[in-house]
């Protein structure tokens, strides 16, 4: 007699969104119950028995789980393995990837994997000392590059467009590629390839197979800068334009003793308030994403990322030309600690030299 065998009614393409999981899935022809295991990665994320009724049984929860995972662990990109095991027989699907998005392309969906980088944006503005990741996902076999048209502003006043070009190595398929665009080593490759007349790098639109991104080049020193974690589980690295205030509360309890007032328990809260300059709806949208991205952070130094608490925001976009888009927000490193750097210069006289007392 022929044991009955575990049927996982789930259809998968090879490649799949995040947002295209269905939220559940049924297991057909248990005659009582089934043992199920999710796997990223090779990894048992998740392992549980359901029990049948009337042969079926329906694991619920599927994208949430696969999300919370892929979230919890940092993964852009997981392999996803699904495994039934009933009585003696066991079925599993397999050969499966995952890409973590949380938004949707409301036209086609793979677009989001072959037509568009890893963000949310279409362009970026960039500080000329600014560095960014350009990241994509591939299963092309053919060799990538990354072509770009330089606008770029000579001595004289006139615009020029040069080419910049970039081979990507390589890895395996299918994978998630970052494309470090370093200004100050672009203009340079660009002064060495063209001659030391290219002049001043003004944009760049940068092209990887079917995807495009325009960035342009500020001159305009940024306020702070942060590391965020975006809605494709990517660190992007955002360049705010502003002013900030830096706000500390003390609090302190007072105690008297023989006639004596001392303090004890004494703490300090130090925030900094941010007032952003005026921004596109583009770009308006893209820092709701910082703001209310799950892990945050701050580059001390390479090898120092404290992370960063982001509180007291007030966010308001409109779509009205006569309104400028601005916003507001308070942070601070999440141990309320105060970093100094060793570079700050004395600024007690102005150039040239002048005797301040006699």
């Amino acid at each position: 007699m022929q044991k009955n065998t575990a049927m996982i009614n789930l259809s998968l393409a090879q490649y799949n969104l995040l947002s295209s999981l269905p939220s559940q899935f049924s297991v057909s022809e248990v005659s009582d119950r089934v043992k199920v295991a999710i796997l990223l990665d090779g990894i048992v994320g998740y392992e549980t028995t359901l029990y049948a009724y009337e042969g079926w049984t329906t694991f619920y929860g599927f994208q949430d789980f696969v999300r919370q995972s892929m979230r919890a662990r940092q993964m852009v990109l997981a392999a996803l393995t699904i495994v039934a095991t009933h009585d003696d027989r066991q079925e599993s699907i397999s050969g499966k990837y995952v890409v973590f998005n949380e938004v949707v392309n409301i036209d086609i969906e793979q677009d989001l994997l072959y037509r568009r980088f890893l963000t949310i944006r279409s362009y970026y503005r960039l500080p000329r000392t600014g560095v960014m990741q350009l990241v994509f996902f591939s299963d092309s076999v053919s060799p990538l590059s990354l072509i770009a048209e330089c606008v770029c502003k000579e001595d004289d006043g006139s615009i020029r467009t040069v080419p910049f070009t970039r081979r990507i190595p390589f890895i395996q398929i299918p994978y998630i590629y970052y494309v470090n665009l370093d200004i100050t080593e672009i203009q340079q490759s660009l002064e060495q390839e063209h001659g030391t007349d290219v002049g001043k790098l003004l944009a760049m639109t940068c092209h990887v197979e079917e995807r495009s991104m325009t960035v342009f080049i500020s001159d305009e020193p940024y306020e702070v800068d942060f590391f965020f974690c975006n809605s494709f589980n990517i660190w992007e690295r955002i360049y705010i334009y502003g002013t900030t205030k830096i706000k500390t509360a003390f609090d302190r309890k007072e105690a008297v003793s023989k006639g004596v007032s001392s303090f004890y328990d004494m703490s300090s809260e130090r925030k900094y308030e941010v007032e952003t300059a005026p921004m596109m709806i583009e770009e308006a949208e893209w820092f709701n994403e910082f703001l209310a991205s799950p892990r945050v952070e701050r580059e001390l130094n390479e090898d120092w990322r404290p992370t960063v608490l982001i509180s007291d925001i007030n966010s308001e976009i409109s779509d009205n030309a006569k309104d400028l888009i601005k916003m507001k927000f308070s942070w601070r490193y999440d141990d309320n600690t105060r970093y100094i750097g060793t570079s700050i210069q004395p600024q007690v006289f102005s150039p040239p030299y002048n005797t301040t007392f006699k």
